[in-house]
């Protein structure tokens, strides 16, 4: 108990001139760097696929600015995952790149590292350099198609009769 008491007398009051300052708030208000995971992801048969640390992909750490926009990011990722312009899929002339967030939704590259943590409020921010080769078709959703139809045909629906283009 003795030392307790020697321990806090022995301190400068909180209040006082000498008193060490701490920032107030969240430390990592105060810092300009961000702590950032990066992985790899491939479009292949119709969806994209993580590639793993074996095939020159894996999860990298990064800490980077605040400031650092997600265009710089792929520029980063292109270089992590692509060294001297090559990887295990290929050369970086024969891909088209993209950003996207840990739920694959495309991020503008505009955005900022800090923007992105405000909007996510993550502990850990985590995105993902994809990669797709150039003559990959895009394959846009048929889902429109459901309620347009090309044919004539009336449709009986119960006991009426409707033309489905005239609805």
């Amino acid at each position: 108990m003795l030392r307790v008491r020697e321990k806090i007398e022995g301190r400068p009051l909180a209040n006082s001139d000498t008193a060490e300052r701490r920032p107030i708030g969240k430390k990592h208000a105060v810092k300009d760097t961000r702590r950032v995971e990066m992985g790899w992801l491939h479009f292949e048969k119709g969806e994209y696929h993580q590639v793993r640390t074996k095939g020159g992909g894996g999860t990298r750490h990064l800490s980077v600015q605040k400031t650092v926009n997600v265009g710089e990011l792929l520029e980063i990722g292109k270089d992590l995952f692509f060294p001297d312009g090559h990887s295990a899929k290929g050369p970086t002339g024969k891909f088209d790149f993209d950003i996207r967030d840990f739920s694959q939704k495309s991020l503008p590259h505009d955005c900022t590292v800090n923007q992105l943590y405000e909007k996510t409020k993550l502990r850990m921010l985590r995105i993902y350099t994809c990669s797709r080769h150039k003559d990959t078709p895009i394959i846009l959703s048929d889902a429109s198609s459901d309620f347009e139809h090309d044919d004539e045909r009336p449709v009986r629906v119960g006991t009426f009769l409707f033309n489905l283009h005239s609805v």
